[in-house]
């Protein structure tokens, strides 16, 4: 079944969402070489997360014992920080 994908073109990043519900598919990065697929896009993909990005934004807190990166990591252009579950 296929449907309509809208494309928002932001200064460093581009993100594909469903036309008919705005629903994100991915965002592509390309400063860091990398596409964010959403796990829950993917029917058969069993995801294993292993860290929470940005979480100084959230508003729904998790105790999963996964490190809480303030924004994002060093390697990323972030800075690194972890922040208490």
């Amino acid at each position: 079944m296929g449907f309509a994908v809208a494309l928002m073109n932001r200064v460093d990043h581009l993100t594909a969402s469903r036309k008919t519900c705005g629903g994100q598919l991915l965002t592509d990065h390309p400063p860091f070489g990398l596409v964010d697929v959403y796990a829950a896009t993917i029917p058969t993909c069993r995801h294993q997360p292993t860290l929470h990005v940005p979480y100084q934004e959230t508003v729904l807190r998790i105790s999963d014992g996964l490190p809480k990166m303030k924004d994002m990591p060093k390697e990323m252009g972030g800075s690194g920080e972890l922040l208490p579950e």
